[in-house]
Parts: C-alpha cells; sequence; structure tokens
C-alpha cells in the first residue's frame, strides 16, 4: 500500500509539471479575476446551471469515494470495477453526449441522463449485499455520468456571455462544493443509518438538480444553440 501511494504521488508530481510547463492560456483570453468569477453569476442562467452541477455532483462524489468502501473487494478488484467505470465516463462524454445533443437538444439531453443517473443510485441503494449488482451500477452509471460531465459543462460554455475560462470557473467553483459534502455525508449515513442509504441520498439530490433544470429550461436555449454549432 505503501509503494501504491508513493508510486501515485510521483505520477501526480509528473502531470503537474507537464500541466506547467505545456498548458498555455488562450490568447484571445484576457487576465480576469475573481470579481469576474463572481459577476457571472448575476446570469440566472449561469447560476441555474452551477446549482444543477452541484446537486449533481453531490451524487457524483457520492459513488466515486463512498462506493469502494461498500463493495467489499480487494484493490484489484476495485480497480477493475472503476476501469469500466471510466471507460463508459469516455464513451458518455466523448461519444454519447455530442451525438444526443444533436438529435434532441443539450438542455433535455441533460435531464434525461439526471434522471437515468438518480434510477441508477436508487438501484444502487437496493442493491445492498449484492456486490456483483453493485458493480454493474457502478459502471452502468460511469455512461450517465459522462454524458452529464459534458453537457453541463457544455451548458456553463455556452449560457454566459464572459470568457471560457471564468465562465469554467464560476461553474466549478460552486459544482465542486457539492463534491466536498458528499463523502463525510455519505460516511456518516452509511456508518448509522445502513451501508446503502447514501445512495438514496444522492438519487435525491440528483432529481432535485433535474427538477431545478426543468423549472428553468427557458434559461438554456441560448446555450443549447450555441452547443448544438460547438459539438
Amino acid at each position: 500500500m505503501a509503494d501504491a501511494l508513493r508510486g501515485r504521488e510521483r505520477l501526480m508530481v509528473v502531470a503537474f509539471a507537464f500541466v506547467v510547463f505545456t498548458v498555455e492560456e488562450p490568447e484571445s483570453e484576457h487576465r480576469q479575476g475573481l470579481r469576474d468569477v463572481v459577476g457571472t453569476f448575476r446570469h440566472p442562467g449561469v447560476l441555474t446551471n452551477a446549482a444543477v452541477g452541484l446537486l449533481y455532483t453531490f451524487g457524483f462524489f457520492t459513488l466515486l469515494a463512498y462506493t469502494p468502501l461498500v463493495l467489499g473487494l480487494g484493490a484489484f478488484r476495485i480497480g477493475l470495477v472503476f476501469f469500466g467505470w471510466g471507460l463508459l465516463v469516455v464513451v458518455g462524454s466523448a461519444v454519447l453526449s455530442s451525438r444526443l445533443n444533436g438529435l434532441f437538444g443539450t438542455p433535455e439531453v441533460t435531464v434525461g441522463a439526471l434522471v437515468a443517473f438518480a434510477a441508477t443510485l436508487c438501484l444502487m441503494w437496493l442493491s445492498a449485499g449484492d456486490t456483483a449488482a453493485l458493480a454493474a451500477l457502478v459502471v452502468i452509471g460511469g455512461l450517465f455520468c459522462g454524458v452529464l460531465n459534458a453537457n453541463l459543462t457544455t451548458l456553463a460554455m455556452g449560457i454566459s456571455s464572459h470568457g471560457r475560462s471564468v465562465a469554467s470557473g464560476a461553474f466549478n467553483s460552486l459544482r465542486f462544493i457539492g463534491g466536498a459534502f458528499a463523502p463525510i455525508t455519505a460516511g456518516y449515513l452509511g456508518q448509522h443509518y445502513g451501508a446503502t442509504v447514501p445512495f438514496l441520498l444522492g438519487a435525491f439530490t440528483v432529481v432535485v438538480g433535474a427538477v431545478v433544470l426543468v423549472g428553468r429550461f427557458g434559461r438554456f436555449r441560448l446555450a443549447d444553440s450555441g452547443s448544438a454549432a460547438g459539438h
């Protein structure tokens, strides 16, 4: 375990160095600060999308951070499960999202993916004691996570009149609050109320995100038209 941790730390250092020395800010983007990021939330569509992202990310990190604790598998098998999950995340974000968005529209596909992801989390809640079913649902959930990761970012870029870096920064600054609270909340609920109960809460937050998005659908028409051209 110690060797694995040291190996991971080395890879993180290499990745950090690679980003520092190879990634450059686009010339078209002028330098903007915290005030610009906060100012984007004055746009109701930006705020709505960020709120949906927060609720979804709570469910996302419930699956990602908490599930390994309840699978009851060894490190290698857990790695295989999340390898499959990661592959479907790639398929969902790089292949499926663009095709579905072209057919139905980005907001509509996002709502459908939120509902599907919430249903997956509900099934994970009902799969107490069935390790095989739980592992399979984790992998399947990757497909919906991929679509949602791509679409919510697409909406964040398209709905705001600000630069891409500021729009992305505003979206992620609020979104990952959900990621911060999900693991500790899941751990508490799992310890006191049952191992799979956190998945039910995750499903609830994702459903609330879908309801919020449907209720504010009109705010995303500009993002949808823009994203269609972008894809």
